[in-house]
């Protein structure tokens, strides 16, 4: 990178400190700007607890992410026999530092990949219970697919993804934008007016799914070629050459 340019990440800040140091060895300057908050869903947890009284009828747990861990994982027991499934490395960095170890991590870090694991085919999971974990809205993918296979599916949403509260705006310009969620990217101009000029600012994705759903904005969309901090970074270097 040349002159340090600017690089706004919208992650919450927990997750945004690697991609941060990623960033300022190539010379950025990385800008935090989190435009997601992370609240726990009250009613979870007498669910979480039905669920940990019957976890040894189970067949998998599915955490579709690492707030999903964080939210649930405390108030679980999880039986040794337990498939434990996770999108991402982070997940299941999560969940060991919990004390367990995950079972079925796929080579790419989203449901499609994970529904393609040999121990989520519908011969496995067929008339097999599993508990999926996960964030209020978000992809319908999993559950209906796992329904549409035999699963006996459980579904609960721990967290909710917020628009903070009179967040302070981070002065443009910027070289580019990272952006790791659809929602994040609502968000983002929900809280910008497009006479800060977003609307022409490069964006840098985590994958296709997210770019496929950026309309009315003129600026660059450069996708991450692997869905982590890594796969982000190499999307930045290129972009800005």
């Amino acid at each position: 990178m040349h002159n340090c340019p600017r690089i706004l990440i919208t992650r919450p800040k927990a997750q945004s400190q690697n991609l941060s140091r990623l960033i300022a060895q190539q010379g950025g300057q990385a800008v935090l700007f989190p435009v997601i908050e992370i609240q726990a869903v009250a009613e979870a947890e007498a669910e979480l607890n039905q669920l940990n009284r019957q976890l040894t009828d189970y067949y998998g747990l599915i955490f579709t992410s690492a707030n999903a861990v964080q939210y649930s994982v405390a108030q679980l027991v999880l039986p040794a026999s337990l498939q434990r499934a996770v999108i991402g490395q982070s997940t299941a960095n999560a969940l060991q530092q919990h004390g367990y170890v995950t079972t079925i991590c796929p080579p790419q870090f989203n449901s499609e990949a994970l529904l393609a694991m040999p121990a989520l085919s519908t011969e496995r999971v067929r008339q097999q219970r599993i508990a999926l974990i996960k964030g209020q809205g978000g992809r319908e993918l999993l559950a209906e697919t796992l329904r549409q296979r035999g699963a006996a599916l459980t579904e609960i949403a721990v967290y909710r993804r917020c628009l903070p509260q009179s967040p302070v705006l981070p002065k443009p310009p910027f070289a580019a934008v990272i952006v790791t969620s659809v929602e994040s990217l609502h968000h983002l101009f929900a809280l910008f007016s497009p006479a800060d000029g977003l609307a022409h600012t490069p964006l840098v994705v985590i994958s296709q799914r997210v770019a496929n759903s950026i309309v009315g904005v003129s600026s660059p969309i450069w996708v991450a070629d692997q869905a982590n901090d890594q796969g982000l970074l190499n999307a930045l270097l290129a972009g800005l050459g």
